[in-house]
């Protein structure tokens, strides 16, 4: 979701969910447009990268190729300012638009005439245009636009997490399920998808956002949750238009639902979000697949218990501003080690990779790619003008009573 935009989970998390607003009708419109030449006459397989734990789908316009992430919780689709200069789109009104961090601006809108995925042919798709090279942490994902539902409600959507493909179907058609699959209902907002959970005996309505990585739900401020376990301080999320800091709760709970699912030992995150949100990190980390019926408005979850896997982490955040990588945010009393790290300190070295020969995206990449191995992690930073050097485990998430 424009919400998003987790971008980092154990890193900076990016939530990509947005939403607009605005008086001018036209351009709205336009926004929620899009067609479909040709609806698949078989499911329709599309291979997906999973960068920075993302649904990354190739779109090619024009026959150029581009790098789209996918995103239920983004209520229309979004392409890059030099995607609409390369191929010529023409910018309309502007409308505002907020991000999951509460801030607003004035993005155009456009139409782009054929958007193509595999051999699907979208048509005349509304899109907005934002500067995403402006964003250090969007230039380092290196995507060009975001899918969002004006186009992704024209078809059913399997999604293969383990062997990351995507298997398109009619809309008129049921979609690929997982095994044993077990149906969840759920309502939509603006084509948005939200389904109900249960954490404990709290009830909640989630949004299902695709392009949120973190493998932690995040719960509504206004929701009662009782005592904390964590808790977090900094910049552990990046909105469209950048992030705020925050101080973030920590709990822990068995998620269900009425149908049967069930995942226990949950860590759920709580801060000044006002939506509560549910990502690809949690069904990537709990599920190897799950399916959307936009026609029959179903989510398709394998019907199974689990105990849930633990949940790992460095015990901070890094967070990527012009020229340079901080440490953007921190577990409090994570461990003896990343005591030793502040919100504010200048990350110069992650492994081998040095800020003297590489960029502080090659640094953030480096961060990820020792994550997704599971190995330790070496930092060399900066406080008050003197050099440091810590290696950091990726241990279980310490759970504080």
């Amino acid at each position: 979701m424009f919400n998003k935009y987790t971008l980092f989970k154990k890193t900076v998390i990016l939530f990509f969910l947005f939403f607009v607003s605005s008086c001018m009708y036209r351009s709205a419109y336009k926004l929620s447009q899009a067609g479909l030449r040709n609806a698949p006459s078989k499911p329709l397989e599309i291979r997906f990268s999973n960068d920075f734990d993302l649904v990354i789908i190739p779109v090619v316009i024009k026959g150029k190729t581009y790098r789209f992430a996918y995103d239920t919780g983004a209520q229309t689709t979004l392409i890059s300012k030099e995607l609409a200069e390369s191929e010529g789109v023409k910018k309309m009104h502007p409308v505002k638009v907020h991000d999951s961090q509460g801030s607003r601006q004035k993005l155009p809108v456009a139409q782009v005439k054929e958007m193509n995925l595999g051999e699907l042919c979208y048509t005349n798709v509304g899109v907005l245009v934002s500067d995403l090279r402006s964003s250090p942490a969007f230039s380092c994902m290196d995507i060009d636009g975001i899918l969002g539902m004006n186009v992704i409600c024209r078809n059913n959507w399997y999604i293969d997490y383990k062997r990351e493909l995507l298997m398109v179907s009619d809309v008129k058609k049921d979609p690929v399920l997982p095994l044993n699959a077990k149906a969840i209902p759920f309502k939509t907002k603006s084509r948005i998808p939200y389904i109900d959970l249960y954490m404990g005996n709290i009830k909640e309505t989630f949004m299902v956002d695709i392009g949120k990585n973190s493998d932690m739900p995040s719960v509504s401020q206004k929701v009662t949750m009782g005592q904390a376990r964590w808790q977090t301080v900094g910049n552990t999320a990046v909105g469209l238009f950048g992030g705020k800091p925050d101080t973030i709760a920590g709990f822990l709970h068995t998620v269900s639902d009425s149908a049967g699912i069930r995942v226990n030992n949950v860590h759920i995150q709580q801060g000044k979000n006002t939506h509560s949100l549910i990502g690809t990190g949690f069904f990537k980390k709990n599920y190897e697949s799950i399916a959307f019926d936009f026609e029959k408005n179903i989510l398709y979850i394998p019907g199974r218990e689990t105990a849930g896997s633990p949940y790992l982490s460095y015990g901070f955040y890094p967070m990527l501003t012009t020229g340079i990588l901080l440490i953007g945010a921190k577990e409090l009393e994570f461990s003896p080690l990343t005591e030793q790290l502040s919100v504010g300190d200048t990350i110069i070295g992650v492994n081998a990779i040095s800020s003297e020969n590489a960029s502080p995206c090659a640094m953030l990449k480096e961060v990820w790619a020792a994550k997704r191995e599971g190995k330790p992690l070496t930092l060399q930073f900066l406080k008050s003008g003197k050099v440091h050097s810590v290696t950091l485990p990726y241990t279980v998430f310490p759970e504080k009573k």
